[in-house]
């Protein structure tokens, strides 16, 4: 084998490393373009996240707090009225008086029939 040969031999070797190779890059650029569409992809869902969370940020801070403020304000207005409301002891109290007030006017008025028919 002469140097010709030898020198073919090598070139042609070498040929089919860089073809491999060529392969390989073009392998290796194909997942590269997969995995920025997959970057792409996931980039967009962050954003939408993001979106969504400032979304629910602003409606905690406005809506939420707005009706926390109205059951706080609630629950004083109540608060007031049980102020203002009778004990349940004194109302008890008022209410048997009530009912024998019911009873002495009963028997007033059957008193009163009775001496009407007297006369």
């Amino acid at each position: 084998m002469n140097n010709e040969e030898k020198i073919l031999a090598m070139l042609e070797a070498l040929n089919s490393k860089v073809d491999r190779q060529g392969e390989q890059l073009s392998k290796h650029g194909e997942q590269l373009a997969k995995q920025g569409e997959q970057l792409a992809y996931l980039t967009e869902r962050v954003d939408e996240i993001d979106t969504r969370s400032l979304r629910s940020a602003v409606l905690l801070e406005t809506e939420i707090a707005r009706d926390i403020r109205l059951v706080y304000e609630g629950q004083e207005l109540l608060k007031q009225k049980m102020e203002t409301l009778a004990p349940k002891d004194r109302v008890e109290a008022l209410e048997s008086d009530v009912a024998m007030m019911k009873d002495v006017i009963k028997l007033m008025r059957l008193e009163i029939n009775e001496l009407k028919k007297a006369q």
